[in-house]
């Protein structure tokens, strides 16, 4: 199993930004290299990308397994959801 982070560079994209909007806001190299080849980042590194783009970490990586199979992380939105079905579900009580 291997951590994957093309939802980051998707979201970058979506975003506007570049890889070297990475390196302008104290991202350093060997940080975006390893970024880059799907290599290992401290949870520090992927905190401060989420508050960068203002987004959580289920935004911009995922598990995928050796046979290619994805296991997701959960996203805002997916939190977001959930928090709103388990309001709703309290109200209906």
């Amino acid at each position: 199993m291997r951590i994957s982070y093309k939802k980051l560079f998707d979201l970058m994209k979506q975003k506007g930004f570049k890889k070297t909007d990475l390196r302008k806001n104290g991202f350093s190299p060997t940080v975006v290299n390893r970024l880059v080849k799907d290599d290992f980042v401290n949870t520090l590194t992927i905190l401060k990308l989420c508050e960068f783009l203002e987004c959580q970490p289920g935004d911009i990586m995922e598990c995928i397994d050796d046979e290619g199979f994805t296991h997701l992380v959960p996203t805002r939105e997916g939190l977001n959801k959930l928090q709103e079905q388990e309001t709703a579900r309290k109200r209906q009580k």
